[in-house]
């Protein structure tokens, strides 16, 4: 019991939880804001909160009561050494974290094509998404420099969203994906918000990069060039799946629109909605302050809480973006800032500023 006092200072925990309670606070406020900006239901906002989001909170609680801390100590109790002494043991780490983040992908987007419903589809990626960036954080020093393991992270990323994406189309049968379509909460429309996911890891590891890096110039040119072939590769599979040529034109023939508030940019001339935005924006900086407060204690923790707020920084551009599209061509479909996933990412924010045990060193080599 006195070793636990002394992993964290009582500033810190003072600063983790006053963060997570701003953090909670801004979110419930935004949601409040949501609820009553979209014809409030006669049962109230309690039962309409636990309606949308409870699923999610579960989810959330067992993210956040998973013991990683503990698995990973035992993990470099017996590699440790192994990773030090032999190229061998390092190549194998590598190709097994690339491996299993593609198998855990394929088999979870299959299942849960076949057995979960639709809308819980999103968290299940953002999950495999949170586990495969902390373990390639964790394996960072096992790479050369900064721009392998950038061009590592960037080809299993978009490798396991390409194959989430197909593998989830595959499973559905037609039938449901045209109920889903009429409901304007379809494949495709998760296949954007994978995608958004998607570049919030790729630019994360862009940034992990130069902070870890001392040729900036170098990891920059890698960046660049990472972001203009995932655009050409998610391109070719939006037309080789038929989604430019088919999907775009029914969305703008049904009238496809978003969740909440109005369509196009008549949007902004909700009250609501600029609140909710305003709040979502508020709740991303005290998710990056937060990471500020950790950033003595680990610094794969600051690197994960800096993905959430990239992400959240990604969703709020792109929800911005969709009543441009909106009012351009009739296409808005995805919403993300107002998705109930971005529980799951405040509760992995929390989870990142619990430090149970005293944290792991990271792993050493010198090539």
């Amino acid at each position: 019991m006195n070793e636990r006092k002394h992993i964290t200072s009582r500033e810190y925990i003072l600063r983790a939880v006053v963060a997570a309670i701003l953090i909670i606070v801004t979110f419930i406020a935004m949601d409040y804001v949501v609820y009553i900006g979209n014809d409030p239901q006669e049962d109230g906002y309690i039962k309409w909160f636990l309606d949308m989001h409870g699923w999610y909170i579960f989810a959330g609680v067992v993210v956040m009561f998973i013991p990683y801390e503990k698995v990973l100590q035992e993990f470099l109790k017996d590699n440790r050494d192994r990773f030090s002494l032999s190229f061998e043991a390092r190549m194998w780490a590598l190709a097994g974290v690339g491996v299993g983040s593609f198998l855990l992908t394929f088999m979870a987007s299959r299942l849960a094509a076949a057995s979960i419903p639709f809308r819980y589809h999103p968290v299940i990626f953002m999950g495999i998404n949170a586990i495969f960036f902390i373990l390639c954080l964790i394996i960072f020093p096992l790479f050369k420099n900064e721009k392998r393991w950038m061009i590592y992270v960037a080809v299993a990323e978009i490798f396991d969203t390409i194959v989430f994406y197909t593998s989830t189309i595959h499973v559905i049968s037609d039938s449901y994906v045209t109920e889903v379509d009429i409901q304007g909460n379809n494949v495709e429309s998760h296949f954007i918000y994978a995608i958004l996911i998607c570049y919030s890891v790729l630019i994360s590891s862009f940034v992990y990069g130069l902070s870890r890096g001392k040729n900036r110039r170098d990891i920059i040119k890698v960046a660049v060039a990472i972001f203009i072939i995932s655009v050409a590769i998610f391109g070719l599979v939006a037309l080789g799946m038929g989604f430019i040529k088919y999907e775009l034109p029914f969305w703008r023939e049904n009238g496809i629109g978003g969740q909440y508030f109005g369509i196009g940019m008549g949007a902004f001339k909700s009250a609501e909605y600029i609140v909710a935005l305003i709040l979502f924006a508020v709740s991303t900086v005290f998710v990056y302050l937060s990471g500020k407060s950790v950033a003595k204690y680990s610094k794969v923790r600051v690197a994960v809480i800096n993905w959430v707020t990239i992400m959240f920084l990604v969703f709020l551009v792109w929800q911005i973006l969709e009543d441009v599209l909106q009012a351009a061509c009739g296409i808005k479909a995805v919403d993300p800032v107002f998705n109930s996933t971005s529980i799951v990412a405040v509760c992995i924010v929390i989870r990142m500023l619990i430090i149970p045990v005293q944290p792991e060193e990271e792993l050493e080599y010198k090539f």
